[in-house]
């Protein structure tokens, strides 16, 4: 069992002008067992792009638009808190030698 709670900042409505917070909401969810050599990973700072505020909008697009109640994605700097196995000799000698 992962004994943390996940915190999810959702897109609650499709904004109208610039975005407000009452177009956000936050969510808190217990997150799901991890299958073998998966990895939960705490992020610590999310990249907010100027793309991402197109994403906000329904219609065509060359990505995809956020769905509404659920949580956005992107780009993000995080530590990993939980692994399901023990990790490859690649994957442990590259994040080492990045801190």
């Amino acid at each position: 069992m992962i004994p943390v709670m996940s915190r999810e900042i959702r897109l609650a409505s499709r904004p109208n002008g610039l975005p407000s917070a009452a177009n956000f909401s936050l969510a808190r969810v217990m997150p799901e067992p991890l299958p073998d050599q998966q990895v939960l990973v705490r992020n610590l700072f999310m990249s907010v792009d100027p793309y991402m505020r197109g994403r906000m909008n329904e219609g065509k697009s060359y990505i995809p638009p956020f769905e509404l109640r659920k949580p956005l994605d992107g780009g993000a700097v995080g530590e990993v808190i939980v692994r399901s196995s023990p990790m490859p000799c690649w994957f442990a000698e590259s994040a080492s030698s990045t801190s």
